[in-house]
């Protein structure tokens, strides 16, 4: 085993840690709306607004890393020679601007 195969950078695509962090954004909401009349007393019942925020907002990150995920995987097999990624997914290292004419409509030099 080479140096270069013990020192690769792991593949996460986020969608486990996001899931994670929402699930336990919705567990602290639950647990602090049981003391909901004693967070309002003390003047902290925005703890309750701010799980219900997080967990908001990382559903919305797990749909965004669900996306992620699924465009990296078919721009990967569109590499290893299967369908092309369609729409918008359709990243990687090409080049589309060197083949796109100048906005002239000229594709001779100016002389």
């Amino acid at each position: 085993m080479s140096s270069e195969e013990t020192h690769k950078p792991l593949d996460v695509d986020g969608v486990r840690s996001v899931t994670v962090g929402t699930v336990l954004w919705v567990i602290a909401f639950l647990v602090l709306l049981t003391m909901r009349g004693r967070l309002e007393d003390e003047g902290r019942s925005w703890w309750l607004w701010t799980c219900l925020a997080g967990a908001g907002l990382g559903l919305l990150g797990i749909e965004y890393t669900r996306r992620r995920r699924d465009a990296i995987a078919r721009v990967r097999r569109y590499r290893a020679g299967g369908a092309p990624p369609t729409g918008s997914e359709q990243t990687g290292s090409e080049d589309q601007t060197s083949t796109a004419q100048p906005q002239n409509g000229r594709s001779d030099s100016v002389s």
